[in-house]
């Protein structure tokens, strides 16, 4: 029997370098991609960064950082074929901004909160621009951040043309927005949203109305679809989520084990490589762990795939394992 061809996927990755963990990251994407044939796009700014969560009091932390970005995504992506990489200055970009962009940037009219979409969308921009000579050629598009840990492996069945598909269901739901952590689709179908930069003075005053602010990102992302045909759909799986730096490794595994990999009604599969390389990280810890899968898996009867005895015997024997 032949062996089945695998999607052509280009990963965008755009923004701020974040110090994560470079070899738990790798661990991750691979895990992410182990189905796939990817290849990777890489734009940066120059400046390191933190993951602030909305919070603009840790901006003194993301001044303060220092470490090499080069030889810190050198490991992160290890294995990986990265096709381009590029990086920019912040203080390069704000100041050659044209005005009707500086305006809407430094305007008082929106949320604080939102200083940070204008950036956001011009590093998007620019990971489009890298793959655009070959942008037709992929099956699919994904727009990632590198402060993302991935958790499982991508599942074919989680895309369709004509759909922009994103993270919005569970804690992440909110109406009518693309979450802007990640998403992804066919090239036809993410072109408008990747290039929202282009269109942003016009996108920004649209009366449409989600309850966000009109400078926010995942509005005007979820606008930049709407130009097209494309329809806007949650995918089906939470393959990822942002690593807060305040909290641990643990932790972050913890909260994607009670709402993370969640295909609505459905518990996927857990891929023991990533746990492993969790649970290493934190020995001292494996009490707790074994505490909270405990508490997760007694709510596992209510899912339809998979029993509680099923799922108990497999997070054990990974346990086990470590």
């Amino acid at each position: 029997m032949a062996m089945q061809k695998k999607l052509k996927v280009a990963l965008l990755f755009s923004g701020q370098v974040r110090p994560i963990s470079a070899s738990i990251f790798n661990l991750g994407l691979k895990e992410f991609t182990r189905d796939l044939d990817v290849d990777v796009y890489l734009t940066h700014w120059n400046e390191p960064g933190v993951s602030m969560g909305h919070n603009l009091s840790k901006i003194s932390q993301a001044t303060q950082l220092d470490f090499q970005i080069d030889a810190y995504l050198k490991e992160a992506f290890d294995g990986f074929n990265v096709v381009a990489h590029e990086s920019e200055a912040g203080d390069n970009w704000k100041h050659g901004l044209a005005s009707e962009y500086a305006d809407i940037l430094s305007s008082d009219r929106y949320s604080r909160l939102t200083i940070h979409s204008l950036p956001q969308l011009y590093q998007i921009y620019k990971s489009f621009q890298l793959v655009e000579d070959q942008f037709d050629h992929y099956d699919i598009v994904m727009r990632c951040r590198y402060d993302l840990l991935f958790v499982t492996s991508f599942r074919e069945w989680d895309y369709q043309e004509g759909v922009v598909n994103g993270l919005n269901f569970g804690r992440a739901y909110h109406p009518n927005r693309i979450y802007d952590i990640f998403f992804w689709g066919p090239p036809s179908a993410v072109r408008s949203t990747l290039t929202v930069w282009r269109d942003l003075p016009q996108l920004i005053h649209d009366q449409f109305d989600n309850g966000l602010d009109q400078r926010d990102a995942c509005r005007l992302l979820y606008l930049g679809a709407r130009q097209s045909t494309s329809v806007v759909k949650s995918g089906l799986v939470r393959y990822c989520d942002i690593y807060r730096p305040e909290k641990s490794v643990y932790e972050y595994y913890v909260n994607m084990l009670y709402w993370g990999l969640v295909e609505k009604s459905v518990l996927p599969m857990v891929k023991q490589e990533v746990f492993r390389d969790f649970y290493s990280q934190s020995t001292k810890q494996i009490g707790f762990m074994k505490t909270q899968c405990l508490h997760f898996l007694t709510g596992l009867g209510i899912y339809k795939r998979g029993t509680l005895v099923y799922w108990k015997k497999k997070f054990f024997k990974i346990l086990r394992l470590l």
